[in-house]
């Protein structure tokens, strides 16, 4: 879904780097100091997609988790009703999609059809698992565990798209 961190940018052209001040980039962004801070950010967001993936469930784990076959997990991937990024030739569930006690989270149907349509698994999965000062500092899950109202989430989700 994302690029190795060891994958570099290529360097740009000085008449690509005149044009990028010019348009209002500080030439501060072209440091080695820079560089040096954008590699590590491409390594911690790197681990964190690894460390995400790996907590993913397989379709045969969500079949489980909600008693139903492998094929109704296909058929409500299919619907919209769970999200599910590739892994490999399979699918694999992002694991925030369901509660403790094995159920969909609340208005989970709802929610995955207001994101934009640029947003993959991984960009819902950031989204849905941090902590926001506009649920009282919960996350979105924990906000829809606790009782929340997903209308509330929908309104926050619909400030996400450029459109």
């Amino acid at each position: 879904m994302t690029e190795p961190a060891s994958r570099t940018q290529p360097e740009l052209s000085v008449a690509e780097r005149e044009f990028a001040i010019a348009a209002g980039v500080s030439s501060d962004a072209f440091t080695g100091e820079s560089a040096e801070i954008n590699a590590q950010w491409q390594a911690a967001s790197a681990a964190w997609v690894e460390a995400e993936k790996s907590s993913w469930l397989t379709t045969v784990e969500v079949a489980k988790l909600l008693n139903v076959t492998v094929a109704e997990v296909r058929r409500l991937r299919a619907r919209g009703d769970l999200t599910a990024g590739r892994a490999g030739r399979e699918f694999a569930y992002p694991n925030w999609q369901f509660t403790s006690g094995g159920r969909f989270l609340p208005g989970l149907r709802v929610l995955l059809s207001a994101f934009p349509p640029d947003y993959d698994p991984l960009d819902i999965a950031a989204f849905m698992t941090t902590s926001t000062e506009d649920l009282d500092a919960a996350s979105p899950k924990e906000w829809l565990e606790s009782g929340g109202d997903a209308h509330r989430l929908v309104h926050l989700i619909g400030d996400l798209s450029w459109a």
